[in-house]
């Protein structure tokens, strides 16, 4: 990142990389986090989130949830699911 940008979108960041690429993308995001940078992320692919502090989930253009990740993945997925995620898988 150039200029240690404040303010950070990440669409669909990890939709094509091996588990390599995610592993740099997971240091990237954590680096720009503890810079102080804001780093938002779109995606569907539910392994990225696990560098994230809040998670806001839509439904049909609405938001359905919003709060804390643990909160919020508990309550869209199954424990083992969220265990996953956590495990980075």
């Amino acid at each position: 990142m150039l200029c240690d940008p404040a303010f950070i979108v990440l669409d669909e960041p990890n939709a094509s990389l091996d588990a390599e690429g995610e592993q740099a993308l997971m240091s990237a995001i954590e680096s720009m986090k503890a810079n102080g940078a804001t780093v938002v992320i779109i995606s569907h692919k539910i392994g990225v989130f696990r560098a994230v502090d809040k998670l806001l989930a839509m439904r049909d253009g609405r938001i359905e949830l919003f709060g804390p990740r643990d909160g919020v993945m508990a309550r869209l997925m199954k424990p083992a699911e969220v265990r996953a995620v956590e495990a980075g898988r």
